[in-house]
């Protein structure tokens, strides 16, 4: 096998690809499973090493994996990439190579066998029925619970265990365990300073682990582990990143870089940090941590329209990675000597000033938070407001103060006329100096 510092391959950094990389991973470890059963309990996953990721075995390269999901159909847009693959698989003595793709390729060559051996074009189950040489990003979750099913069923699971709500629940569950790996690879490049092809190199992940998965109660695990429903926000935060991304193909480089850069911050977070970074960048969804259910804990915490309408948009335009991180890291904000500027997924109009206001005054009630009035500035995409209770920026003045006079302590209410609303571009034009 090849040395770390041997031409291996790391996109880690490119977070946004991540979310699709991991899951084909994951499928193509489930169907090794319902194909082999548990004689392949020694399998290891390697994620961006040798290639996006490898299968192992002890010394022995199995399987290289490179995985594609660009919008290209021709060939010329891949072929550099088979190229570099089947050098891969030469240099590391591998056994096999699989191409993975999220588009067809129309114009496959008659001489692919010859020019790529030991090659081959992942073919991918559908839920339909049918097999193809490729898998959209739409399609991945359905095409993961097949193979689980698969897996299940080679494993003799009781049929409890194979109707559809437990297969996605131990999908998700699965895929967890890829999203931690990352973390863990992210925190060393990060964090220790270790180089990223030798951090993502000697981390991998034993197939025992899935097999745990895969034999476990996983309602049981949902139920009593608040890790599942912080797992969905992480997933959920990936999946819109990639998403984004891929629809705003000219970001440049220090975009991509911002990007990333908090995309990992929110990966490294715990349960309970990353339920306080939400509620910072949401201030006006209500989230009461003294209430449980599924539905609060949805509608209080960012989705997919905040973090592509509000929080991405934000973080594009300001291009700035010099934040102060607070609260066990798990806020931050940008500080000059104009203030403390916290950044936040809010994207309504300027007409609705006056609503976003008392979400976030009856948010903060819900929630109890005392926190929050540490906040200067909060940005947001379009409004300018002096304070939380207050407007007389514009026309669209209003004061909420009395409204809520009996339902705040009279110290709170002094904090929060501390807190202010701030539009992007002027929030921009002051941290930029």
């Amino acid at each position: 096998m090849t040395s770390p510092g041997i031409n291996s391959h790391s996109a880690i950094s490119s977070y946004s690809g991540f979310i699709y990389q991991g899951k084909v991973a994951l499928l193509h470890c489930l169907k090794l499973i319902s194909d082999n059963g548990r004689v392949i309990g020694n399998y290891q996953l390697q994620i961006d090493s040798l290639d996006d990721f490898a299968i192992l075995n002890g010394s022995t390269v199995v399987s290289l994996h490179q995985v594609k999901a660009k919008r290209a159909h021709l060939f010329s847009s891949y072929e550099s990439d088979f190229v570099k693959q089947r050098d891969k698989l030469n240099d590391c003595y591998g056994q096999r190579a699989y191409f993975h793709i999220s588009q067809p390729i129309t114009n496959l060559p008659s001489t692919f066998s010859a020019d790529y051996p030991n090659t081959e074009m992942y073919i991918y189950k559908h839920a339909n029925g049918g097999d193809k040489q490729f898998c959209r990003l739409e399609d991945i979750n359905s095409c993961i619970e097949v193979m689980v099913k698969e897996a299940l069923i080679c494993l003799s699971a009781d049929n409890y265990k194979l109707e559809d709500r437990y297969v996605e629940l131990n999908r998700l569950c699965l895929e967890e365990i890829i999203c931690t790996q990352v973390i863990l690879i992210h925190s060393e490049i990060q964090e220790k300073g270790m180089p990223q092809n030798e951090a993502a190199y000697r981390k991998t992940i034993d197939f025992n682990r899935i097999f745990e998965v895969l034999t476990e109660d996983i309602q049981d695990r949902v139920n009593n582990n608040n890790e599942y429903w912080t797992y969905l926000l992480k997933s959920e935060y990936g999946e819109c990143l990639h998403n984004f991304c891929l629809k705003n193909n000219n970001l440049n480089d220090n975009e991509l870089i911002t990007l990333n850069h908090f995309a990992s911050h929110v990966n490294s977070l715990d349960s309970n940090q990353l339920l306080s970074f939400s509620s910072s960048i949401v201030p006006h969804k209500s989230n009461n941590k003294n209430r449980s259910s599924i539905l609060n804990f949805k509608n209080g915490n960012f989705d997919e329209m905040d973090l592509k309408r509000g929080f991405f948009k934000l973080l594009k335009t300001l291009n700035s990675i010099d934040v102060v991180k607070v609260k066990s890291g798990c806020r931050f904000y940008w500080s000059n000597s104009e203030g403390k500027f916290h950044p936040t997924a809010i994207y309504e109009s300027e007409n609705d000033a006056e609503d976003v206001c008392r979400d976030i005054l009856d948010a903060s009630l819900d929630s109890g938070e005392n926190t929050f009035f540490e906040r200067d500035k909060l940005i947001n995409q379009y409004i300018d407001s002096e304070n939380i209770f207050t407007n007389s920026l514009d026309s669209r003045t209003y004061d909420l103060e009395e409204e809520y006079q009996g339902r705040l302590p009279q110290d709170k209410v002094f904090n929060f006329k501390k807190v202010s609303l701030i539009s992007i571009k002027k929030a921009k034009d002051l941290i930029d100096g």
